[in-house]
């Protein structure tokens, strides 16, 4: 084979990797305003519009408080407004989605010799499996709907990525970006 026809072998894979990110958001989505984002939304809302629920212990405490703090600030500042939050919330399910797709076809493509076939294999794997979960209810491989754990998951990947590519300070500034978005999840990658 040459050059060329190797070349773009390689960006179709990549193309069908992001079209799984696609297909499954587009399969999957489970909405806005549901589940986790009744504790996330609050902060957010009340960092677009100042009089948000002003004597409200929970909103007060999470706008002040480091966990949500800068997540909801990201969040805020990328709708610009209430009535953004809805199509926001989707273009980023579908970017995380696209991520974790295309992080596990250039990990497992790494891994395994440069086999493009393993990787959009192990990438297919990826997102059809709805159960597989990293840490608990909130931090699925791929999301339903968006939420902090999965932006932070999306990063992580990325991270381990480029450490065994032997990328250190990309991995660790990755990972940095990953704990601003949820704490734990950075650090946890950050000490591995």
């Amino acid at each position: 084979m040459n050059s060329k026809s190797d070349f773009w072998e390689d960006y179709k894979y990549i193309i069908l990797a992001i079209l799984f990110g696609i297909i499954v958001t587009i399969y999957s989505y489970d909405g806005f305003g549901i589940s986790n984002h009744i504790e996330h939304l609050p902060p957010i809302l009340r960092n677009l519009d100042d009089s948000y629920l002003i004597n409200d212990f929970f909103t007060n405490a999470s706008v002040e408080g480091i966990a949500r703090q800068y997540y909801a600030l990201f969040i805020s500042k990328l709708s610009g407004s209430e009535e953004n939050l809805i199509l926001l919330y989707l273009l980023l399910t579908f970017l995380t989605n696209i991520s974790i797709s295309l992080s596990t076809f250039y990990f497992t493509r790494y891994l395994f010799m440069n086999s493009s076939r393993s990787g959009i294999f192990a990438s297919a794997m990826v997102l059809s499996l709805s159960t597989l979960s990293l840490a608990g209810d909130s931090s699925f491989l791929h999301t339903t709907y968006l939420n902090p754990s999965n932006i932070a998951v999306a990063f992580i990947l990325w991270a381990c990525y480029f450490v065994a590519r032997g990328n250190l300070l990309l991995g660790i500034t990755l990972s940095g970006i990953s704990s601003i978005i949820h704490p734990l999840l950075g650090l946890e990658m950050g000490t591995l």
